[in-house]
C-alpha cells in the first residue's frame, strides 16, 4: 500500500519553504567563500558548552580560522620544532570555570579547539603525550582571542 500525503496548508508553505531552503543557503555560502566552510568540522556540545575540533589538512584548518572569532574561547596547539612549529592532534583539554568547575572536558582532534564559554575566569589544562601545559585565561563579552599551547618537541 502506498502511504500519499495531503499537500501543506497554506500557512505551513512558507514553513516548508524555509526549511528547504536553509541548506541552500549553506550550500551557497560555502560555494561564494571558496568551499572552505564546507570542511568545518562539526559543532559539537557538552553540558551548556558548544565547540567545535580539528584542523586537520589545509581546507579545514582555514575554515576553523575563518569562524574563529564567533566563539569566545580559541585554543591552538603547536610543538615546537625546527625550522618551525607544528600543529598537534590527539589532546586532552579541560577547560575548568573560576569556581572550580570542569565545563569541557574533550580530546581535541586537530589543532584547533574552539569553544562557546560565558564571559569569566578560566583555567584550561591540556596535556600532550603526559605533559600537562596550563593557562589562565579571562573570557570578556567579545572574547579572548586565541591561546596558543606549545609543547617543546626536542623533550
Amino acid at each position: 500500500m502506498v502511504s500519499v500525503e495531503p499537500p501543506p496548508a497554506a500557512e505551513d508553505v512558507n514553513a516548508v519553504t524555509r526549511s528547504k531552503s536553509r541548506p541552500l543557503a549553506v550550500a551557497l555560502i560555502a560555494a561564494l567563500s571558496g568551499g572552505a566552510l564546507a570542511a568545518l568540522p562539526a559543532l559539537k556540545t557538552q553540558g551548556k558548552v558548544e565547540y567545535l575540533t580539528g584542523g586537520i589538512g589545509k581546507d579545514e584548518s582555514d575554515s576553523i580560522k575563518q569562524v574563529r572569532a564567533t566563539f569566545p574561547l580559541a585554543l591552538e596547539f603547536l610543538a615546537e620544532a625546527t625550522p618551525r612549529a607544528e600543529y598537534l592532534a590527539d589532546i586532552d583539554v579541560n577547560v575548568i570555570d573560576g569556581e572550580g568547575r570542569s565545563l569541557l572536558i574533550v580530546r581535541a582532534e586537530g589543532p584547533f579547539l574552539l569553544a562557546r564559554v560565558p564571559p569569566g575566569e578560566y583555567t584550561v589544562r591540556a596535556t600532550y603525550m603526559g605533559h600537562t601545559l596550563e593557562k589562565r585565561l579571562r573570557v570578556g563579552e567579545g572574547g579572548s582571542g586565541p591561546a596558543v599551547f606549545v609543547w617543546d618537541a626536542r623533550r
